[in-house]
């Protein structure tokens, strides 16, 4: 008989009590014990049994060196212990201003063959198939949006480990993923081990949320010191008022606009509004620092039910992965690109592209388009309901709503200098409430076709083609006469004519008349001479 025992307490007492024992029916018993190890570090976080949360006090004592955290080695939480199943998320939150410097030292997956991998357009690991355990990293630069995929670790070795990530935002994730465990598994088998410390971070003051019906994205290697930051605000306000500027063309300028921060956009709007020439920023704090923005990704927000269509112009690249970094620094991808520069776009949780912002010249004319998580263009008039990756509890820490899934997250990947320009548009479907399936729905007044969305009414004849096929800028739209119905169209037409013909016969008659009248004086100044002053009698 086998019986199992499992303490309430840090220990546990066995007492054998013989009441009947003889040489010919002795009693006796083996015990096998185990001492569970519960520490774990940090503190609680979320529902999970193992996810833990290391914040960083600003008033409290200053860590000694990097501090250590690793993976529980509670046995219940492995296969050995009945569970098939782990998920652990340790959190890590700096202060504004601080980065975070992880190191893996140790990793081990039980033996399944998973090869880590590095993709050279992003210069990132990656897990190969058969990946069921992993340690991957993730980046959450805004609290209230999906976390970003940053390196993915399947695999320890000499070539890997130890691995070191350091932060651009100040809150990291890693998460400790295990799927299909059996008996054999536990925390000698599953494990890792590794590093974590706040380090300071010059602070990017720029505003990195863009929103709108419309907008465009300018992006720019190297980036600008605080002197060109002056220099654009300067030049900015000079075409503010002359509409020109014989240094800067209007895509310049709009670029130098978009890369404001919003103190200093207010306060150039407002100089343009008091009709001044010159801006003077007191406080040098006011200057975007744009070399410490540098590799911070942009955030396009839709509105309440809307979603996003992001244009610009390359080719997407396939990826290839390597093996090393020495396969790495040899390996191309699938498509030649004329630029090391790179733009990834992340949409929610489901969609990952890296695009090359220069293709070559045979492609030169190629677009990406990307639309926000969810959005499904229909070839009928069926509603498409939306296709969320958000199936998780409200309690869930990886939870979010399912309007911050439609935002786009823009990152500029720069290795050499260039410059590259995108565009995004505000969709809505074509009804703004979602009716049953197979409910034929009504044309929106401002529509385009082939993106089968509705945009916002100010984007609709305004100059600047929004639609791909530029459909909101068509004569028959733009144009008065032209939005007529067909019956005042002929109408209009027919009195048009009419007027046009009586105007012609009313001429003709008067020249008529004029030239008779003429004909006429010429008669009687002619008579008298003629007849020598007699009279004649008819």
């Amino acid at each position: 008989q086998v019986t199992t025992l499992l303490s309430t307490g840090d220990s546990l007492t066995l007492e054998l009590r013989r009441s009947e024992s003889t040489a010919l029916r002795p009693v006796s018993f083996r015990a096998l014990y185990e001492f569970v190890d519960l520490h774990q570090d940090g503190e609680p976080y979320g529902p999970g049994p193992c996810s833990r949360r290391f914040v960083s006090q600003p008033q409290g004592p200053v860590a000694d060196g990097p501090q250590k955290f690793q993976a529980p080695k509670d046995v219940f939480l492995y296969g050995r212990g009945g569970a098939v199943n782990l998920s652990c998320t340790y959190r890590f939150e700096a202060q504004r201003g601080e980065s975070v410097r992880l190191t893996v030292t140790r990793l081990q997956t039980g033996g399944r063959q998973c090869l880590t991998m590095i993709q050279p357009d992003l210069g990132r690991l990656h897990c190969g198939a058969n990946a069921t355990a992993t340690l991957g990293i993730f980046e959450v630069p805004w609290d209230d949006t999906p976390p970003l995929a940053r390196d993915c670790l399947c695999s320890g070795g000499p070539t890997l480990l130890p691995f070191v990530f350091t932060s651009i935002s100040h809150i990291v994730e890693i998460h400790f993923r295990v799927n299909g465990m059996n008996a054999s598994d536990d925390f000698r088998r599953l494990n890792f081990e590794g590093t974590w410390e706040f380090t300071r971070t010059p602070l990017c003051t720029r505003k990195q949320r863009l929103g709108g019906a419309s907008g465009e994205l300018t992006f720019s290697s190297p980036s600008r010191t605080p002197q060109e930051v002056r220099e654009g605000l300067q030049s900015a306000l000079l075409a503010g008022h002359h509409r020109s500027s014989p240094s800067r063309t209007p895509q310049d300028v709009r670029g130098a606009y978009n890369q404001l921060s919003w103190q200093v956009r207010g306060s150039l709007q407002s100089a343009l509004l008091a009709g001044k020439r010159e801006l003077t920023i007191s406080s040098p704090s006011r200057i975007p620092q744009e070399v410490n923005c540098e590799k911070h990704p942009w955030l396009l927000e839709p509105g309440p039910g809307r979603y996003l269509y992001v244009k610009l112009r390359g080719i997407f690249l396939q990826q290839e992965v390597a093996s090393t970094p020495e396969m790495a620094a040899t390996n191309v991808t699938s498509m030649a690109c004329g630029t090391a520069n790179r733009i990834a776009l992340h949409s929610g949780g489901s969609v990952h592209v890296v695009i090359c912002p220069q293709p070559p010249s045979p492609q030169r004319h190629h677009v990406v388009e990307v639309f926000s998580e969810g959005w499904v263009i229909s070839s009928t008039k069926l509603v498409h309901q939306p296709v969320l990756s958000l199936a998780l509890p409200s309690d869930h820490p990886d939870y979010r709503p399912a309007d911050q899934s439609r935002s786009v997250v823009v990152e500029f990947l720069a290795r050499e200098p260039g410059t590259y320009t995108l565009t995004w548009l505000e969709l809505a479907r074509r009804r703004s409430v979602l009716p049953p399936v197979g409910y034929v729905m009504e044309d929106c007044p401002h529509r385009c076709p082939e993106l089968d969305a509705c945009i916002n009414a100010s984007l609709w004849c305004d100059g600047t083609s929004h639609c791909p096929s530029g459909f909101d800028e068509a004569a028959k739209h733009c144009s008065w006469l032209l939005q007529q119905p067909a019956l005042y169209l002929g109408l209009g037409t027919a009195v048009l004519l009419g007027a046009a013909c009586l105007c012609c016969v009313l001429l003709c008659r008067s020249c008529l008349r004029r030239r008779r009248g003429v004909l006429g004086r010429r008669v009687k100044s002619l008579s008298p001479a003629l007849l020598g002053g007699k009279e004649v009698i008819c």
